[in-house]
């Protein structure tokens, strides 16, 4: 049985997936694997220990929220309803979702759909083929008889949090007069007690993966609603399976997946008619339940053996650990060329912390998948001296006297490159990248792959490292489709490549090049995509340092003066400015709803007009807004 991980997104915060994580730890010890729980950096949250690929056999990430952080192949499971991508972003986290290796279908059309047209062009993914469902292994209680039966409710209650009606509010409180509904959830969430005025609110229920199962067999009867956005997927929540173990006569609304699944094993009501219908519909369920225990019972057995027969969380976990090493080597044969003969020539500029970033190069590149390389590393002369043990790979460091004291650039980057290809005629392939620089087990390979025949330059997506004011590591997503996206990184980031130096060996791009620092990989990229002989890999292979501006000879905006020599489309002005507001504007749209109201707040309280007349704008923009909610 294999090793695994799984990702806990927000190990500080009580939520749903931790209850779900323990379901998934506890089915897969019980079949024999050995379980680590990490964040979502990949540091195992017990020990702080980095996973890498020789720790861990997958990963199992469970939200859309960050990408593949950590060098190890990660499935993602497609367990969130496609409208959540519009609602927090969709570029950006449908990229999420396109930079992991592999998916885990919850049998969603509509998610398996949206994966399926991510990685339609992609030559390193197939299509989802294995299940994992946010469900569980074993039945906690058989079916039986309650005396009294109550509804059970869990949620949240997030409309709370946009000042808008609950979704089943209506609903739920008809339920809560009569005094026939237990309600669970967080009391208060941001500060707002999202449960205030319901007498049956009962607690919070803690994420232990077995309390809830207990609470809904206590009440019997269970409330299994969804939102539109996860009707319209066709995605239940746990909330079924967990009812389904409870042994609870489960009421579910017109969810497409319940009625395809479950059938007539459930009772079902129709939340999108008038409240009137509903409640007659619910009440009329529950006026049957009480008059006829035992066809009742009989509901709740059929349930529970659909659940046992299809749902289970152990039989799924099997035949992924079982069929596991055969799928990947099957994506790794379509997409991963072997080319153990071709050496690559790789050239590293250290620039500041040069033995920090030397060691971190050094053991990522111990563990390439891709043999065959040399390394030259050149560092500035009057850096402290470099130790290091020899490698399996030859290894070469020159000292140059790349910057002055003042930190100005001597040499630019394209100046050493252009030299480099002109005294070593015999390399064919040569990768490029600066300072604080790792490389994934996979990254060479995954370069070299990526090669046609009439390709001269290649690119991967990369993860953009950097801390907060109190050290906490982010990384984020960087990924490169154009030129256009390279040149917004190209204040803080130096965008690693892999080119055949034939390209470059005849020297009919040196009056450009030579002048290129950080705008180097541009160049080369709008040169390149003239010719269509440019590829972009959508694998996450690699983890830049945010840093401080590069040293570089020329500005960012004369070395774009000399982009447009040849590109003129490229003015030094509008080339930078379009690409930091496409980035502000990028953010604005990667927004989730409440973020994008709290900033429209903030612009709108800013407008140099009247405090009076500011404050009306605000009040009004609250009222549509909450009224769009609604």
């Amino acid at each position: 049985m294999p090793k695994i991980a799984i990702v806990n997104q927000w190990p500080d915060q009580p939520n749903a997936e931790r209850e779900v994580i323990k379901r998934i730890e506890a089915s897969a010890e019980a079949l024999g694997a050995e379980v680590m729980v990490i964040d979502s950096l990949g540091y195992e949250i017990t020990t702080g220990k980095e996973i890498g690929p020789d720790s861990v056999d997958f990963v199992i990430n469970l939200h859309f929220e960050t990408p593949k952080c950590y060098d190890a192949y990660s499935y993602v499971a497609l367990w969130n309803p496609l409208d959540f991508y519009f609602s927090w972003g969709y570029d950006r986290f449908s990229k999420h979702l396109a930079s992991h290796n592999d998916f885990l279908s919850c049998s969603s059309p509509w998610a398996d759909d949206h994966i399926k047209r991510l990685i339609h062009h992609s030559t390193s993914h197939l299509p989802p083929y294995f299940k994992l469902h946010h469900t569980l292994s074993e039945t906690i209680f058989r079916p039986c008889l309650r005396e009294k039966p109550r509804f059970f409710y869990c949620g949240i209650n997030w409309e709370k949090l946009n000042r808008a009606k609950g979704r089943f509010e209506p609903l739920l409180k008809y339920l809560d007069k009569l005094d026939i509904i237990s309600i669970y959830g967080p009391k208060k969430v941001r500060d707002i007690d999202v449960w205030e005025g319901y007498k049956n609110y009962v607690c919070s229920i803690p994420f232990d993966g077995e309390t809830t199962i207990k609470e809904i067999a206590k009440c019997g009867i269970a409330l299994a609603f969804s939102s539109d956005a996860h009707k319209q997927s066709q995605l239940m929540s746990c909330r079924l399976f967990e009812s389904a173990a409870a042994g609870a006569i489960i009421i579910a609304d017109e969810n497409p997946f319940a009625r395809k699944h479950f059938g007539d094993a459930l009772l079902y009501v129709d939340t999108d008619v008038d409240l009137e219908i509903t409640k007659k519909q619910i009440m009329g369920h529950y006026e049957w339940i009480v008059a006829n225990p035992e066809k009742a019972l009989a509901l709740a057995e059929k349930s529970q053996a659909i659940f046992l027969e299809k749902f289970n969380l152990k039989k799924e976990l099997r035949t992924l650990f079982e069929q596991h090493a055969e799928h990947k080597a099957k994506i790794e044969r379509n997409f991963l060329r072997q080319q153990p003969q071709q050496e690559i020539a790789l050239l590293h500029l250290l620039y500041k912390n040069e033995q920090e970033q030397l060691d971190s190069l050094l053991n990522s590149l111990d563990i390439q998948q891709h043999k065959n390389f040399k390394l030259t590393v050149y560092v500035n002369e009057a850096a402290d001296e470099l130790t290091y043990d020899e490698r399996d790979f030859p290894l070469t460091v020159i000292r140059r006297k790349l910057y002055n004291d003042k930190g100005k650039t001597l040499t630019s980057m394209g100046s050493l490159t252009n030299q480099y290809i002109k005294a070593n005629p015999q390399d064919k392939y040569l990768h490029l990248s600066t300072g604080d620089a790792r490389f994934f087990h996979d990254h060479i390979n995954t370069m070299l792959s990526a090669f046609k025949e009439e390709t001269q330059l290649v690119f991967s997506d990369f993860l953009i490292k950097h801390f907060d004011g109190e050290n906490k590591q982010f990384r984020d997503h960087s990924s490169i489709r154009s030129s256009t996206d390279l040149l917004k990184q190209t204040e803080h980031i130096f965008t690693p490549f892999m080119l055949k130096t034939d390209h470059l060996r005849e020297g009919h791009h040196d009056h450009f090049t030579n002048y290129l620092d950080q705008l180097l990989p541009v160049y080369l990229a709008l040169d390149a995509e003239q010719t269509k002989s440019i590829e972009y890999t959508n694998r996450i292979t690699q983890i830049l340092a945010f840093t401080h501006p590069y040293y570089q000879e020329l500005t960012t905006n004369n070395q774009i003066a000399i982009l447009r020599d040849k590109y003129g489309s490229y003015s030094s002005h509008n080339a930078v400015q379009d690409g930091q507001l496409n980035s502000v504007l990028d953010m604005i749209r990667e927004m989730n709803a409440v973020d994008k109201r709290r900033l429209s707040e903030i612009i709108l309280s800013n407008i140099p007009i009247i405090p009076g007349l500011r404050k009306w704008l605000v009040k009004m923009y609250w009222k549509l807004a909450t009224k769009e909610s609604c």
